[in-house]
C-alpha cells in the first residue's frame, strides 16, 4: 500500500508540474501576442496575422501599404520578450487607377476609394464630419499604395470642402482630375462651385477640374419680365450663367435704350422647351408698350397694353410652343379721350372713332344696319383700348335714338353722350326731349323741331293758278275802275266846261246888258218895257239862275 500511495503522489505532482509549466507558457505567449498587437499603434491593422509559440512570433497577413507593413513588422520585432519573428507577410500591389470619391445623398455622406495612409484617412474622416453638418458618414475607404505624385491630399481636401455645397451629388479624385456632379444646395453654393472649378485660388496643382453641377432644383421654374417707362426688370430663374447672359442680351434689343434690371437666379428644373418659352415671351414683350410676361409650369401669361394696333394683332398671331397653355390679357393702345361718333345725313350713316374689340365692332355695325332704313352704313372705326365699361350699351342707345332724327349726330366722349339733330316728327321731338341715359352716362340732347310738311305739288300748281286768276281778276277790276274813274272825270270835265261856257255867256250877257244899261241909264228908271222884261225872263230861265242885281 505504501508504494502504491507513493506512485500516485509522484504522478499527481508531475501532472501538476506539467500543468503549471503549460499554464505559465500560455501566459507568456498571450502576453507577447497582446503586446505585439499593441505595438502596431492606434490605427487598425486588421490585416496582420500573428501567432506566438513560446517566445517565437510568426508574423503574417497581406498589408495594403508597404510603409504600413514595414512599420508593423519593425514594431513587432521590437517587442520585449520576443525572441524570433518569423515573417510570412506580403504587401498588396499598387492600385491603378488610384481613385477616391465622396457621395452625398439626402441622408448620408459615403466616402469611398483609396487612401495612401491611415493618418490621411483619419484626417479625411475628421474633415468630413466638419463639412457634413452632423449627418451620418459611411466610411468605405481603403488603404492602398499607388497615389499620384501630385498633391493628392490637397485635391481630396478641395473636393471634400466643395462637397459641402452639394445638395446631392458626388466628387471623384483620380490620378490627374477632380470631377464633381450633382445639384448645388443653393444659388450662392452654385456660384462658388462654378468659380472654384474654373481654377480658383485654392484649386490643387496639377489636377484638371471638371464640374457638372446643376443649379438648385426648383419645383416651379418661374421666369418673368416686366416692362415700364423706366425699363425692363427680369426675375425668376435661369439654368446657367450663359442663359442668363443671353436673356439679358435679348432684352437689351427689346428695351430700345431703357435700363435692364437682371435679377435672374440660377436654378435647375427647367422644362425641356424652356428656351422656346422664353423667346416666345420676349417676342410679346417687344410689342408691349407696358406690361409683363410670366412663365411657370402652368404655362405662359401675357399682360399689358400693345404699342400699336398692328402690334396687338401681331401678338395674337404669335405661335406658342407646342403643348403650352397661353393666357393673354392684353389690350390695344389706350386712347384718351375715347371718342366714337355716328353721323346721319340724307343718304348715309357714317360711323367713326374707336371700338374696343372685334365683338363690339360687329355689334355696333349690326345695330347701325338695323336702324339705317336704306341709308348706306360707312365704317370708318378703328380699334383702341380705354372704352367705358358700358360702351356697347351706350352706343346701342345712341343709335336707337338717332333713328328718330334727320341730319343728326351722336358723339360719345368717354362717358359723355351728345345727341344733336332735327326730330323727324313732333312725336319724335317729344320722345327725344324726355330721354333718360343708361347708367351713369352724362347725356346732352340738342334737338330741333321737325320742319312743316311740304304741300302736294298739284295743290301748289292749283294754288298758283288760282292766285294768277285772282291777280288777273283784280287787274281787270282795277282797269274797269280806272276806266269808270276816267269816264267820271271826263263827265265832270264836260260839265265843268259847260258850266264855264254858261258862265262865260252869262258874263257876256251881263256885259251887254251893262252896256245897254249905261246907254239907257236915264230912261231905264222911268220905263220898263214889256220886251225887256220878257228878254230878261228868258235869260233867267236859260241860265237857271237869277241875277238879282240885274233884275
Amino acid at each position: 500500500m505504501f508504494y502504491k500511495g507513493l506512485i500516485w503522489t509522484i504522478v499527481i505532482s508531475f501532472v501538476l508540474s506539467v500543468v503549471a509549466v503549460l499554464s505559465n507558457r500560455n501566459k507568456v505567449e498571450s502576453d507577447l501576442l497582446m503586446r505585439s498587437f499593441a505595438s502596431l499603434g492606434q490605427f487598425n491593422q486588421s490585416w496582420v496575422k500573428m501567432k506566438v509559440s513560446g517566445r517565437d512570433l510568426s508574423f503574417g497577413g497581406e498589408s495594403p501599404l508597404k510603409a504600413l507593413h514595414d512599420s508593423a513588422l519593425a514594431s513587432v520585432k521590437a517587442v520585449r520578450g520576443v525572441r524570433v519573428v518569423s515573417d510570412s507577410s506580403s504587401v498588396k500591389a499598387k492600385v491603378a487607377p488610384y481613385t477616391w470619391s465622396a457621395i452625398r445623398t439626402q441622408t448620408e455622406l459615403v466616402l469611398k476609394g483609396y487612401v495612401p495612409s491611415p493618418e490621411l484617412m483619419a484626417d479625411i474622416l475628421e474633415k468630413a464630419k466638419l463639412v457634413n453638418g452632423g449627418a451620418s458618414i459611411k466610411n468605405q475607404m481603403e488603404l492602398a499604395d499607388g497615389a499620384p505624385e501630385e498633391d493628392w491630399s490637397n485635391a481630396v481636401e478641395f473636393a471634400l470642402v466643395h462637397m459641402n455645397m452639394l445638395k446631392t451629388g458626388s466628387v471623384t479624385v483620380d490620378e490627374n482630375a477632380v470631377r464633381m456632379e450633382g445639384e448645388a444646395k443653393d444659388i450662392k453654393s452654385y456660384m462658388t462651385l462654378t468659380e472654384a472649378f474654373q481654377g480658383g485660388g485654392d484649386a490643387p496643382d496639377g489636377y484638371i477640374l471638371s464640374s457638372n453641377v446643376s443649379s438648385p432644383h426648383v419645383a416651379d421654374f418661374i421666369w418673368s419680365a416686366t416692362r415700364t417707362d423706366d425699363g425692363i426688370v427680369v426675375e425668376g430663374y435661369a439654368p446657367n450663367a450663359e442663359s442668363r447672359e443671353e436673356i439679358e442680351a435679348m432684352l437689351v434689343d427689346v428695351a430700345n435704350g431703357a435700363d435692364i434690371d437682371n435679377r435672374l437666379k440660377l436654378a435647375s428644373g427647367e422644362p425641356a422647351d424652356w428656351e422656346d418659352r422664353v423667346i416666345y415671351a420676349i417676342d410679346h414683350l417687344r410689342l408691349l408698350k407696358s406690361g409683363d410676361v410670366h412663365i411657370s409650369n402652368a404655362g405662359i401669361t401675357i399682360n399689358g397694353e400693345a404699342r400699336t394696333n398692328q402690334d396687338y394683332d401681331s401678338m395674337l398671331a404669335l405661335k406658342a410652343p407646342s403643348g403650352v397653355t397661353v393666357t393673354r390679357k392684353i389690350s390695344r393702345p389706350v386712347i384718351a379721350p375715347f371718342i366714337w361718333t355716328a353721323s346721319l345725313d340724307r343718304d348715309k350713316l357714317v360711323l367713326d372713332g374707336y371700338v374696343p374689340d372685334k365683338a363690339s365692332l360687329k355689334a355696333v355695325l349690326d345695330k347701325a344696319r338695323e336702324i339705317a332704313e336704306g341709308h348706306k352704313v360707312v365704317d370708318e372705326m378703328g380699334y383702341a383700348a380705354g372704352a367705358p365699361e358700358n360702351w356697347a350699351e351706350i352706343t346701342a342707345f345712341a343709335l336707337d335714338n338717332l333713328k328718330h332724327m334727320s341730319a343728326a349726330t351722336a358723339k360719345l366722349t368717354d362717358n359723355e353722350l351728345v345727341l344733336e339733330g332735327t326730330a323727324r316728327t313732333e312725336e319724335d321731338l317729344a320722345k327725344l326731349k324726355t330721354l333718360e341715359a343708361p347708367g351713369d352716362v352724362r347725356l346732352s340732347v340738342k334737338v330741333a323741331a321737325p320742319p312743316k310738311p311740304e304741300p302736294d305739288p298739284a295743290e301748289i300748281a292749283r294754288a298758283a293758278e288760282a292766285a294768277r286768276a285772282a291777280e288777273a281778276a283784280k287787274a281787270a277790276e282795277a282797269a274797269k275802275a280806272a276806266e269808270a274813274a276816267k269816264a267820271t272825270e271826263a263827265a265832270k270835265a264836260a260839265e265843268a266846261a259847260k258850266a264855264a261856257e254858261a258862265a262865260k255867256a252869262a258874263e257876256a250877257a251881263k256885259a251887254t246888258e251893262a252896256a245897254k244899261a249905261d246907254d239907257k241909264k236915264g230912261d231905264a228908271a222911268k220905263i220898263v218895257s214889256l220886251d225887256v222884261c220878257q228878254s230878261l225872263l228868258n235869260n233867267i230861265f236859260e241860265l237857271k239862275h237869277i241875277n238879282f242885281k240885274t233884275a
